[in-house]
């Protein structure tokens, strides 16, 4: 059975929605383990509460 083109994924698109997970746990994990200094040099530095996304 054909798939129409329309219903095709992108072959590129597909390892990204497959890893994304994996690499959102561990960069969560990475940015709690850093602590609030690394946030309060971020905020001196110019960055919005939106840009450092240490506290979501």
């Amino acid at each position: 059975m054909l798939i129409p083109r329309s219903r095709r994924v992108l072959p590129g698109f597909t390892p990204t929605l497959v890893t994304f997970p994996f690499v959102a746990r561990e960069l969560m994990s990475l940015m709690q383990s850093q602590g609030p200094d690394e946030e309060a040099a971020a905020v001196m530095l110019g960055a919005s509460g939106l840009a450092s996304p240490v506290n979501a």
